[in-house]
């Protein structure tokens, strides 16, 4: 459905999606909503170390970081 300019559910979501998370680039800060979703994945991973989690923002990220370590394993 066509929702119209400024529809007042798409504008409040996206108000309460900037109110409660805004990416700032992982090395540089951390942040609860991250810290929460981390927390609630530590038991689904083969390691209980916070440190295997690491989101990624594309596929190409995500390939480029395997190819990464595929080199620094052989």
């Amino acid at each position: 459905a066509i929702l119209g300019h400024s529809h007042h559910a798409i504008t409040e979501a996206a108000q309460f999606q900037v109110a409660n998370f805004v990416h700032g680039q992982i090395n540089v800060a951390f942040q609860k909503p991250y810290i929460d979703l981390v927390q609630s994945l530590i038991p689904l991973m083969p390691h209980p170390s916070p440190d295997t989690y690491l989101p990624w923002k594309s596929g190409a990220e995500a390939v480029d970081a395997a190819a990464n370590l595929a080199r620094q394993v052989n």
